[in-house]
């Protein structure tokens, strides 16, 4: 004798139910991947504001307070001209690269807000923060739309 073979109907409703499940499990595996990612580069900001303290400081007592600044100038300019460069060639890593570190900024500055009389840079921080992300995802949605033309 043989069994009966279930009927299409309860295969697909089967199989609907298992994808929603596998895709619950990648949704969930994606948010514990951006989690741990954007915990990682919060900390590589930390370091780097630290060191960016202290070469400043370094700086400053060696060169001048002028020519510290002049130099912070300069490297304001010249990372630019590298997003600039960077953009061009791969616009949807930039737009990435834009995501992950408006998040981190925001991650630093909202974790060391304190209850009290708000800080105007503190919150106009914050805004800065909420566009750099809304520009990276354009960015990322342009850069897929460029593609699929």
């Amino acid at each position: 004798m043989t069994e009966p073979t279930p009927s299409a109907k309860t295969l697909t409703k089967t199989h609907r139910v298992t994808d929603a499940i596998h895709s619950v499990y990648r949704l969930l595996a994606n948010i514990g991947v951006a989690v741990g990612f954007l915990l990682a580069v919060g900390v590589f900001i930390e370091t780097v504001i630290g060191m960016g303290s202290l070469v400043f400081e370094w700086l400053t007592r060696n060169f001048g307070i002028h020519l510290a600044q002049s130099a912070i100038f300069l490297v304001v300019i010249v990372v630019g001209t590298f997003a600039h460069w960077f953009k061009k060639k791969n616009q949807k890593w930039y737009g990435l690269v834009e995501v992950v570190f408006g998040a981190a900024s925001a991650g630093s500055i909202s974790f060391r807000m304190t209850p009290g009389p708000p800080l105007l840079t503190q919150w106009a921080t914050l805004a800065g923060c909420a566009y750099v992300i809304a520009r990276g995802l354009n960015n990322v949605s342009e850069a897929k739309r460029k593609l699929a033309l």
